[in-house]
């Protein structure tokens, strides 16, 4: 019965303390909370969009009758909703689109510019810091070592 218990109180945990799913990486077909918040936003705004202009065009047309009014308040505010959701149509699938060109794109890292750090290049100058790792002098290679008679900076360190 106490091993039983503890299993429980173990699952209870696991749930308690398990962080919600909202990776990009999901599998096809699953959507993330992230995904659910965007699309409430807009379905919100798709909804005050059309209420605002049913009452727009219900107050701009008041010397007209009420049943006219009423007839194209409804007309206006079903245009509306009708290309706002043509429009959150294409951009759901757009991003659909470009979530599965992003899974068939392969990352490819290429090594762009390596550097060789020897000992005793800290007080040499350029010239003999490249002859020492093999640039040969070459124009535009830049080495960041210690303090050397081009610049008293020293080193540079990151930011952030």
């Amino acid at each position: 019965m106490g091993r039983l218990r503890a299993e429980e109180e173990a699952r209870a945990y696991a749930a308690l303390t398990r962080q919600p799913h909202t990776s990009a990486d999901d599998e096809d077909g699953e959507y993330t909370i992230n995904d659910l918040k965007s699309h409430l936003s807009i379905i919100a705004n798709i909804l005050l969009s059309v209420v605002a202009t049913s009452v727009a065009v219900w107050m701009v047309a008041n010397s007209w009758d009420v049943p006219e009014r009423l007839a194209l308040a409804m007309t206006c505010s079903l245009v509306v909703a009708i290309a706002e959701v043509v429009v959150f149509g294409g951009y759901v699938r757009r991003i659909e689109e470009s979530r599965s060109e992003e899974k068939k794109r392969c990352e490819v890292k290429e090594v762009v510019k390596s550097w060789e750090i020897k000992e005793g290049v800290v007080d040499r100058g350029i010239s003999e810091v490249g002859a020492i790792m093999g640039l040969g002098g070459k124009k535009g290679s830049v080495v960041t070592t210690g303090k050397d008679k081009v610049g008293k900076q020293g080193v540079r360190k990151r930011k952030g």
